[in-house]
């Protein structure tokens, strides 16, 4: 798996682990929907610890390639300015989408 589907992938699972398991506290979104049509809350809660799980398994040890921790990899800066050319671009299409609607 590279290094970027592996960051992808630990957010990913990360992400949704901890939005179907935070139906322990408040069933909400899917969760709700999950509940209503018979799911049990502790199975959710489970499938979340599952997929945090996973996700922290799978960021375990990237830090390093990303600038992280004592044996880190130097990031070049073409490399950091391409990412917050990315994010500036994503932050405006959301502004300007979100107007639309």
């Amino acid at each position: 798996m590279g290094r970027l589907a592996a960051v992808l992938h630990g957010f990913c699972a990360i992400a949704n682990g901890c939005y179907l398991g935070y139906a322990i506290i408040e069933p909400i979104g899917d969760a709700e929907q999950l509940v209503r049509l018979g799911s049990p809350i502790w199975l959710l809660a489970l499938f979340g610890m599952t997929c945090v799980t996973a996700g922290l398994l799978t960021w375990h040890r990237l830090g390093v390639e990303f600038g992280i921790g004592p044996y880190a990899r130097k990031i070049a800066w073409r490399d950091a300015g391409f990412v917050c050319a990315v994010l500036l671009v994503v932050v405006i299409a959301e502004v300007c989408l979100s107007s639309v609607s």
